[in-house]
C-alpha cells in the first residue's frame, strides 16, 4: 500500500459513511412509515367491523 492509497482509503471511508447512513435512515423511515400506515389501516379496519358487527 502506498501512502496515496491509504490516503484515498481515509477519506474514502467516511465519504461513503456519510452518502450511505442517511439512504439507510431514508429506507428504514419509508419502511416504519409503510407498516405504521398498514397497521393503523387494519386497526382502522377492524374498529370499524367492530362497531358495525
Amino acid at each position: 500500500m502506498t501512502r496515496i492509497g491509504l490516503l484515498i482509503i481515509a477519506i474514502g471511508l467516511p465519504a461513503i459513511a456519510i452518502v450511505i447512513t442517511p439512504m439507510g435512515d431514508l429506507m428504514r423511515g419509508i419502511t416504519k412509515a409503510s407498516w405504521a400506515y398498514t397497521f393503523t389501516s387494519r386497526a382502522h379496519r377492524a374498529t370499524e367491523r367492530a362497531y358495525i358487527g
